[in-house]
């Protein structure tokens, strides 16, 4: 009713079942038309292998997580009720899966705050090319092998920060990329992310708006 309506829809859905009705959804109100209303999944949290490659068939615009909550799989700090099972940790927040089953596909990114400690994207940025998280102490929780696994490189992860997400807002006409005719919507910052050392990314600092 509401594709038919033309609206686009925003669905939560976190667990892998969620994201199967979804994704099942979509599809059905689709009917084999392209996803020109830019139907989206927010979260994508727990990912099912048989899941990944369905985003692109459908067309579905997936918007993920920035910084995993490391620190909750290796120490105490977990705020958490639910943790998945570490047999299947790398269905959680596969985005190296993700990308690589669609290679084609306009994936966005949101921060989730305050859930998630900050809104911050230069921390987000650093994120989702390492795994790390700053621990309450100031210490660096270190990925385990099967979430550093999920890492994406610095230029996959810009556009997912910038044009992929205006899209997935219908902003992509006036910013998400310095153009003719957009907004000048931009940052001056300390380093470019394209070329300090991965580990550095999280001490770039914003010059000016």
């Amino acid at each position: 009713e509401v594709d038919a309506a033309g609206f686009q829809v925003a669905i939560h859905a976190l667990g892998d079942r969620a994201l199967e009705q979804a994704q099942t959804a979509i599809a059905s109100a689709l009917n084999g038309r392209p996803n020109l209303l830019r139907h989206r999944i927010e979260h994508n949290g727990i990912i099912r292998p048989d899941l990944l490659p369905r985003y692109g068939e459908i067309g579905i615009v997936p918007v993920i997580f920035g910084a995993y909550p490391t620190c909750i799989r290796t120490t105490d700090e977990s705020k958490f009720k639910y943790l998945i099972p570490a047999e299947y940790g790398t269905w959680e927040w596969p985005w190296r899966a993700l990308v690589d089953a669609n290679p084609n596909l306009l994936i966005a990114w949101q921060a989730d705050f305050p859930l998630f400690g900050t809104i911050n994207p230069i921390y987000h940025m650093w994120g989702m090319v390492t795994r790390k998280e700053v621990s309450t102490d100031g210490s660096i929780c270190n990925p385990p092998d099967w979430l550093k696994a999920g890492a994406l490189r610095i230029e996959e992860v810009l556009p997912i920060m910038t044009r992929n997400s205006a899209y997935a807002l219908f902003f992509d006409k006036e910013i998400g990329s310095l153009e003719p005719g957009k907004f000048a919507d931009l940052v001056i910052l300390s380093d470019s992310p394209l070329r300090v050392e991965s580990d550095s990314l999280k001490d770039i600092t914003v010059f000016m708006t």
